[in-house]
């Protein structure tokens, strides 16, 4: 597997296997499910596994110095906060507050002003003209360009044309146009339908954490798909895998046993 070598605020981003902000996300999507386990304690995981998932992946989303990570993150933590009754609110944030305090006393200065920086420069590029986010308008608005000459059938499927964008949902639509988005929903919306009641069967079963696990995952794919460059990206069609076997797994009435 090729490993993408990029640098960042003077470091090597970490990356293994993967581009680093996607090695990001996917690091924040599984530090949040850790989280969610263990304030939930669920059952179904050893309390040491989840622990050392927590450990593993915080560092990793740490080191990936993305910034849709970190939002990610953040996002994530905010939502699994809201959908908690008040008991479980009073445990999610002793857990959020210990793992400040580990960090303050732990983690050197120098590396706590490291991850502000990083911060910072996502805020900076959003109000600077001459900022990533500024980059970004200026291709958003090349590939409009291009795509405004073939509206109906888009400019072609990752074309050198539309390259580079930094956002899937503007080159799903600049490359396929409209006529193929609107065979991409119609599949979409056939595939919800087809499996909403196996989907139904599934959340009124023994194991209640699919919907919280579902958005989760919805939250950070959703969020690295508005920063993602291209259509390659390992996640961007693994998403789309594990909504289809998921679909095909969930068919069939499930009985689980009552609590």
């Amino acid at each position: 597997m090729n490993v993408q070598s990029q640098y960042a605020y003077g470091f090597l981003r970490f990356s293994p296997g993967a581009y680093p902000n996607e090695f990001g996300v996917m690091s924040a999507y599984f530090c949040v499910l850790s989280i969610y386990f263990i304030i939930t304690r669920c059952v179904f995981f050893n309390k040491k596994y989840l622990y050392f998932l927590f450990l593993l992946s915080f560092v990793g989303m740490f080191l990936a110095t993305t910034r849709a990570a970190y939002i990610s993150f953040i996002i994530s933590i905010v939502y699994i906060f809201l959908s908690f009754k008040l008991k479980m609110k009073m445990k999610f944030i002793t857990f959020i507050l210990l793992i400040i305090m580990v960090l303050i006393v732990f983690i050197p200065n120098d590396i706590l002003q490291f991850v502000l920086t990083i911060l910072n420069t996502g805020y900076n590029s959003a109000i600077d003209s001459t900022g990533s986010i500024s980059e970004r308008y200026e291709a958003w608005d090349y590939g409009w360009n291009f795509f405004k000459l073939h509206p109906f059938l888009g400019v072609g499927f990752e074309s050198p044309k539309i390259s580079m964008i930094h956002n899937t949902y503007l080159q799903f639509l600049f490359g396929f146009g409209f006529v193929g988005i609107f065979f991409l929903l119609s599949i979409f919306f056939v595939i919800c339908f087809c499996f909403r009641y196996q989907y139904k069967n599934i959340y009124k079963g023994y194991n209640q954490h699919y919907r919280h696990l579902a958005i989760i995952g919805l939250i950070n794919v959703s969020l690295f798909a508005l920063s993602n460059h291209n259509q390659n990206q390992f996640l961007t069609w693994f998403t789309v895998f594990l909504f289809l076997s998921s679909g095909c797994l969930c068919k069939g009435n499930y009985n689980y046993p009552k609590e």
